[in-house]
């Protein structure tokens, strides 16, 4: 293995560093590749040296073989340097079959490539046989396979079902015989397609992968000239992803000679994506309207589904119409989005795509970890996490005479009237005792301040210049506020007050009885509580309450709950169930929004090789704008006929329009601050008279 990672290693350094033309004439990476003659691997290194210039001119090239010392190989590097193209070559055969198996930090680094350069292609070479080794190592990259004729079940092989372009050039026996005269041939592996099968090891289809093998034609020396020269052909072959009704085929493109080249002239990398021929792919979602609704044809899990008018499935619909592929969706086994297991395993949507047990889904949030086993299509749109009360409260009625003003304000007033009392009584006290006048009594002086706050002015006003200055002062000060209080009491008895909404975590945390939680979905809302490291998102993980989201909604409508989830799906409900024919809702969405995690894409099985067609004709959805009208019409539709087929009727008081009409229970607060003062005036006049009682029998038992 040390020789291996030497070579492997010096050949992705010279990628990276010399430019395209860098590379010397029939140098090879870390081996000396030895040849028969020039006439054999020639050829070899011709046709796919005419292909790597015409179709891969300046990719990163990977050329992979069974046995170090492959002739062919040879050929095909001194072909590539003739032509200033660079390859790095690997030997699979140093590989233990741990390695070969498992990967190597090194195989991932040659899977992934560079990204200097604009495309990729592998080179496989199975002149000297198909070996397990070589398929497991194909088996975990991302390439396009090139092959050949008596070979052709490697282009049917599982391990390649994510190639987009797979090519097999096919050479003669004799051809072949040169080839292998001078090295060791390899084996062919019952096992071979079982070792290529492992859903983690299929070829998601990214790069170019040649195959090099045999063509049938047996030539000798006593063979005529047209045999001769048919024995110089090279047959290629590909695999049609689709073109079989729908299903994968391996077809006869074109042929290649040392005179005239490819002689049909065909496109040796056809575009595969642009009709599907009606093949069936294997959909995988959950329900979530707006974005998608269905009806499940049974109660069995993994069931499938019929879809109903939604966001997705006007966007699914448009999309295989124009493709031409059919499908088959179904909920995923445990009814969930997907979250990991400690075993590194996802449930749900996640854990189907993670299996390749579908090949792609509707709806699916972005979420770094999950990018690990799955691929996504781009974001159609995001939906942010919010929290859903019931409506605030009317304050009590009872309080409205009060509500004007807060509390230190009534403090700042009560506190004023005293001081202005005292201050007169103080001053006019003095104004007596210099000028001989009458004293004014501290009662009388309260009792003057109270009533001009009241707007009840004593008819004496003091004598002296130093009262009357005093009490006009206070007689101002007593204008604003009552004409400020006026004003606000009438706001506020035409417009009742509100108890305060909650909008965000915190506010949850700090209101007392309270209870809040989400529905039993299991996707990246419960992912980013349970892995937040922010301390008001664990305290609210700790007490949260799965329940499904009827649950939810009720015990919402009862007063101190709160429903965690998301902004349209939740838009979409309270619109359609929870609104008047007058467009009230006892519902309130908090204004915080919660989880920047990127939003909602298509989820795809890892490397499907068909995701960016998709993903391209969704983006011409987008840009014409077709997603968000959808998106529009879809919620407003919908809420308008459920409305119309079951009316929602309020149950508590709906927001007052228009004039208002002050009523008892506007001023039931002046009825009650008038009860307030009988019962003071009779609690004052039993003191009174207890207090006479008890001095009049004092002074009798004197």
């Amino acid at each position: 293995m040390a020789t291996f990672v030497k070579f492997v290693t010096a050949a992705v350094v010279l990628m990276s560093s010399v430019p395209r033309h860098g590379l010397s004439e029939g140098r090879v990476f870390g081996r000396s590749f030895r040849h028969v003659g020039p006439a054999h691997d020639s050829l070899v290194g011709q046709v796919i040296g005419q292909v790597v210039e015409e179709y891969l001119a300046g990719c990163y090239l990977v050329s992979m073989t069974q046995n170090g010392q492959s002739t062919a190989m040879g050929g095909i590097v001194r072909n590539l340097a003739k032509r200033g193209q660079a390859a790095v070559v690997v030997d699979v055969g140093t590989l233990t079959p741990s390695e070969s198996r498992n990967g190597t930090s090194l195989l991932r680094s040659l899977r992934e490539g560079d990204a200097k350069f604009p495309c990729r292609a592998f080179v496989l070479d199975v002149t000297a046989g198909v070996s397990d080794p070589l398929m497991r190592f194909g088996s975990e990259l991302e390439f396009l396979v090139l092959g050949a004729q008596e070979d052709l079940g490697i282009l049917g092989d599982r391990a390649f079902r994510n190639t987009a372009n797979s090519l097999l050039l096919a050479l003669s026996e004799q051809t072949l015989r040169a080839l292998r005269s001078r090295q060791e041939v390899g084996y062919w592996s019952e096992d071979v397609q079982e070792a290529g099968c492992s859903s983690s090891g299929e070829a998601p289809g990214s790069l170019l992968f040649f195959v090099v093998g045999l063509e049938g034609t047996v030539c000798g020396a006593e063979a005529s000239q047209k045999a001769s020269q048919r024995c110089q052909e090279v047959w290629l072959y590909y695999r049609c992803l689709y073109c079989a009704a729908g299903e994968a085929a391996v077809q006869l493109l074109d042929r290649w000679t040392p005179q005239r080249g490819f002689l049909k002239g065909a496109d040796l990398f056809p575009d595969q994506f642009r009709n599907f021929n009606g093949h069936k792919f294997r959909i995988v979602s959950m329900n979530w309207f707006p974005f998608l609704d269905f009806s499940r044809d049974s109660n069995a899990s993994a069931t499938t589904v019929t879809p109903k008018e939604s966001l997705d499935f006007r966007m699914l619909s448009a999309i295989s119409a124009l493709l031409n592929f059919t499908y088959v969706m179904r909920t995923p086994w445990d009814n969930q989005w997907g979250v990991s297991q400690a075993n590194g395993n996802w449930t749900g949507t996640v854990g189907t795509l993670q299996h390749h047990q579908a090949d792609f889904s509707m709806l699916l949030s972005w979420m770094g970890p999950r990018m690990a086993v799955v691929d996504y299509s781009r974001v159609y749109v995001s939906e942010p996490l919010v929290v859903v009360t019931r409506k605030p409260s009317v304050l009590p009625q009872y309080l409205a005479l009060v509500r004007p003003f807060p509390v230190v304000l009534w403090a700042a007033i009560l506190i004023a009237s005293m001081v202005t009392g005292v201050v007169l009584w103080g001053l006019q006290r003095a104004w007596a005792y210099f000028s001989g006048g009458r004293v004014m009594e501290l009662s009388s002086a309260l009792l003057k301040s109270w009533g001009i706050l009241l707007e009840d002015p004593p008819h004496a006003l003091p004598a002296n210049l130093t009262g009357q200055v005093l009490v006009g002062v206070w007689w101002v000060f007593c204008m604003i506020i009552t004409m400020a209080y006026r004003s606000s009491l009438v706001a506020h008895l035409s417009v009742p007050g509100k108890s305060p909404t909650i909008d965000t975590l915190e506010q949850l945390l700090a209101a007392k009885g309270w209870t809040w939680g989400m529905e039993k979905t299991y996707g990246i809302g419960w992912e980013w509580f349970r892995t937040s490291t922010v301390p008001t998102v664990q305290r609210v993980n700790a007490q949260i309450e799965a329940l499904e989201p009827q649950e939810h909604l009720d015990k919402v409508l009862q007063g101190n709950h709160a429903f965690l989830t998301w902004k349209y799906y939740i838009k979409a409900i309270i619109l359609s169930k929870y609104t008047t024919n007058r467009g009230y809702t006892p519902m309130y969405t908090g204004r915080q929004e919660y989880i920047n995690y990127g939003g909602y894409g298509w989820g795809f099985r890892k490397g499907a090789p068909f995701r960016r067609r998709i993903d391209r004709v969704k983006q011409r959805l987008l840009e014409g704008g077709l997603v968000d009208q959808w998106m529009e019409e879809l919620i407003e539709k919908s809420s308008r006929e459920a409305r119309r087929r079951n009316p929602y009727v309020a149950n508590v008081m709906e927001e007052e329009r228009g004039r208002v009409v002050l009523g008892m229970k506007h001023l039931q607060g002046a009825f009650y601050l008038l009860g307030l003062g009988f019962a003071g005036a009779l609690l004052i006049l039993l003191g009174e008279g207890l207090a006479r009682r008890l001095a009049r029998d004092a002074h009798e038992s004197k």
